[in-house]
């Protein structure tokens, strides 16, 4: 399925397509990278309906996928603290990690100025985040989230950022990749290493001193470049 040519020559753009149009992708094998994305990431209902759409046979996971999954879902649905109570009950070793151990208690914090809390939230900063040997790059991201106090409507504020549901978003992931490390997975999905590969395709294209040029190389770049501003 890849495309091979010979490395002592250019390729022509007609060349190019026509290798392309020779290769076959099954449609199984397409449904599978996306089954296993969807499995990965923690999307279980958007799997198992996929799953039948597609007639897949359901594979053997690893056994914590539901508590998993689960833990995801309550901090995409902002229950950040029943879910930190979960990961310390299940996986207690996870937590160890000083930053995702941060990130997860930043959540909470930021939940709590969501809901208007004022005094709980600052309570919350000083006694469950803020210490003497704090890292500078933990206290900066904690006073961006204190900042959204300042504001009646925190949406004029410049760190409104940390409201979007993208945040809690940004938080699972961490949580749920941390997860799969712990459960000796590789985090990484095929439909990822894909996408590493085009971009290095793209960025190596560019940077040829030999003016290589792959066909779209700089669309995928300019999406790539456009998925990290945001």
């Amino acid at each position: 399925m890849s495309l091979l040519f010979d490395g002592s020559k250019n390729v022509t753009l007609q060349e190019y397509e026509k290798k392309k149009n020779e290769v076959v992708v099954e449609r199984e094998s397409m449904d599978r990278l996306v089954m296993k994305f969807l499995e990965i990431e923690g999307f279980k209902e958007a799997a198992e309906c996929f799953r039948s759409e597609a007639k897949l046979e359901k594979e053997c996971v690893e056994e914590s996928v539901a508590d998993r999954i689960e833990i995801r879902q309550q901090i995409q649905d902002g229950d950040v603290s029943g879910a930190r109570s979960r990961v310390a009950e299940l996986f207690p070793a996870v937590l160890q990690d000083a930053d995702l151990s941060f990130q997860l208690r930043l959540q909470e914090l930021i939940e709590l100025v969501k809901g208007g809390e004022v005094e709980a939230a600052l309570d919350y900063a000083r006694d469950r985040i803020a210490s003497e040997d704090m890292p500078e790059r933990h206290l900066e991201a904690m006073e961006q989230a204190l900042c959204l106090l300042a504001y009646d409507d925190p949406a004029l504020c410049k760190y409104r950022g940390l409201l979007d549901p993208s945040q809690r978003l940004a938080t699972a992931s961490a949580v749920n990749t941390a997860l799969l490390v712990h459960n000796k997975q590789d985090p990484l999905t095929n439909l990822h290493q894909l996408q590493k590969m085009m971009h290095w395709l793209a960025l190596a294209c560019a940077n040829s001193e030999e003016n290589t040029i792959f066909p779209h190389a700089a669309e995928v770049l300019r999406w790539f470049q456009q998925a990290a501003a945001e």
